[in-house]
């Protein structure tokens, strides 16, 4: 009988940025570090393995997503486990939950990050191609859409994901998931638009479902992230 796999989860958000002086995403992920350090389990027996709150650095993202897939894969090594990163970001243009199917390889800033960088139309993986291309996370964004919305949730999936630092650390968890797991970023709304509270109890039902769906998959059918 073939393994099946486990989620082993890696959840972040980010820190304060621009006008943005209160990220709702921080609190997504201490509600989630929390809930894990009082022994709450995820479905099918996955693991929320770290937490991390990310500063609004482009680059410094790219070495957290290094370091976090990193340590998901040391917690997984011998077993059936894989390694599952799920972000969260804030959309102060959106008013509901959007899970992102795709990150674009480009960086066009509207704005500087914390560092006060603010690329144009750059290419963030020359590897990949031009700005045009995108890859494709390969969790199954409808399946865990409507998962939530059957429990109350207004969410969406979107193709949009912007072109700012949730973009580019969204494509590099992607880059770095190939092969040996899966990625998904999801945006929520600003905290004056979904009161925090239903945003931590979407965030832990969202992992829920993730790691059900992880679950039925064996080891030999992980699907890989597509470059289009």
């Amino acid at each position: 009988m073939e393994d099946q796999q486990r989620a082993c989860v890696v959840v972040t958000g980010f820190g304060p940025f621009q006008q943005v002086r209160e990220n709702p995403t921080q609190w997504i992920v201490q509600d989630v570090k929390e809930k894990a350090m009082h022994g709450n389990v995820l479905a099918k027996q996955g693991q929320i393995v770290t937490c991390a709150v990310l500063d609004v650095v482009a680059k410094n993202a790219t070495e957290c997503v290094d370091e976090l897939v990193n340590t998901a894969i040391q917690h997984a090594k011998g077993t059936t486990y894989v390694p599952v990163l799920v972000h969260f970001g804030v959309d102060t243009t959106r008013e509901q939950i959007h899970v992102e199917r795709r990150a674009y390889n480009e960086a066009d800033f509207r704005c500087p990050d914390n560092q006060g960088w603010q690329p144009k139309r750059q290419v963030i993986d020359e590897q990949v191609g031009d700005v045009h291309q995108y890859i494709s996370t390969t969790l199954p964004v409808e399946e865990l859409v409507q998962a939530c919305r059957k429990k109350g949730y207004h969410v969406h999936a979107s193709d949009d994901a912007g072109r700012f630092v949730c973009n580019w650390t969204y494509f590099q968890s992607l880059r770095r998931t190939q092969n040996i797991g899966y990625a998904i970023f999801v945006h929520v709304p600003p905290e004056h638009t979904c009161p925090i509270e239903m945003l931590q109890g979407f965030a832990w039902d969202f992992l829920n479902a993730i790691s059900a769906y992880v679950a039925t998959q064996t080891l030999d059918q992980l699907r890989r992230p597509t470059e289009e």
